[in-house]
């Protein structure tokens, strides 16, 4: 199960004390207007093809990444992280992995990691120092890593920088490493990301020439 409960219990404190989201309106500008209901048509033709990404998975590096001592990375099994690129939403494509294992259909690009990047990843993901920021309550995800072993999907990670968060397979302990009123009944923790956990999460991102390696992107 996904780490849902602790993040949307955080969320709903946050909407209640704060009024976040990731970009503001001017509600004069809108207020009594009644708008037409259209509806959108998605061109696929510029995401991969489902086929596309399974051939892929099967065609990757694979990785044997010694004396990870970072949970939960300690105790998972896998031979290959790949990353992808998508234009993720809260509704109808939170993840870059939807059901029953299968690949979202809004993919722009795919990279597997070498060594060098799988270990920057999971050190980055398990730093203390990647957490501590605020966050919005909306997650619209660009960046999704997924975790294979013998090409099954054994874990995944979406990132939305905008959001300032990410949503994992299952809990990473560093993400609780700090909290927000701490001390008091309406503790919650900082599981947004800090200035220098974004500013690793870009850096891997660059290397890729994925959408959040652009420093004005969000």
């Amino acid at each position: 199960m996904k780490q849902t409960n602790l993040i949307k219990n955080a969320l709903l404190w946050v909407l209640i004390c704060l009024s976040i989201s990731c970009k503001t309106s001017d509600k004069s500008e809108i207020k009594n207007q009644v708008l037409p209901i259209k509806s959108v048509k998605i061109d696929y033709s510029k995401y991969l093809k489902r086929s596309e990404l399974e051939a892929y998975v099967l065609q990757s590096e694979k990785l044997n990444l010694k004396e990870l001592n970072l949970k939960p990375f300690d105790t998972l099994k896998f031979d290959k992280i790949i990353a992808y690129d998508f234009e993720g939403s809260e509704e109808p494509n939170p993840s870059v992995i939807g059901k029953n294992d299968k690949f979202t259909n809004v993919i722009l690009k795919q990279k597997y990691l070498n060594e060098k990047q799988g270990y920057f990843l999971i050190k980055c993901l398990t730093s203390n120092a990647t957490y501590g920021g605020s966050f919005a309550a909306c997650f619209n995800p660009h960046l999704g890593f997924v975790f294979f072993d013998h090409d099954k999907v054994v874990y995944t990670v979406d990132v939305c920088l905008g959001c300032n968060y990410l949503i994992s397979t299952s809990d990473i302990p560093a993400m609780n490493s700090k909290m927000i009123n701490k001390g008091t009944e309406d503790a919650y923790p900082a599981f947004g990301f800090s200035k220098a956990g974004k500013k690793k999460i870009r850096k891997l991102c660059k290397e890729l020439d994925f959408f959040y390696g652009n420093e004005n992107s969000k």
